[in-house]
C-alpha cells in the first residue's frame, strides 16, 4: 500500500524531536524542511530538505527548488 507524503516545515531540527519524527516516518513517507540546524545523523527514517533562508524587509523567503515559502518577521516597538 502507498503511503501518504507529509511535509513538515520548521526553523531546525533538534535532537529531542527525532523519536516524533522517525515515528511519523513509519506511516509517512515523511520529509522535513528546515533552515537552521539539524541534529540528525544518516541513520534517521525521514528525509530532509536545507532550506535557505532570505530576508526582504518584512519578510523572509525560504527558497527550494523553485518552491518559496513566505514568512513574517515581528517586530517590536
Amino acid at each position: 500500500m502507498k503511503r501518504s507524503k507529509l511535509l513538515i516545515l520548521t526553523n531546525s531540527i533538534p535532537e529531542y524531536r527525532l523519536p516524533i519524527y522517525n515515528k511519523l516516518a513509519k506511516s509517512f513517507d515523511l520529509t522535513i524542511a528546515y533552515f537552521g540546524k539539524s541534529a540528525t545523523n544518516q541513520n534517521e527514517d525521514f528525509k530532509e530538505i536545507k532550506l535557505k533562508a532570505k530576508r526582504l524587509f518584512y519578510f523572509i523567503l525560504f527558497v527550494y527548488n523553485g518552491l518559496i515559502y513566505i514568512d513574517t518577521i515581528k517586530i517590536q516597538n
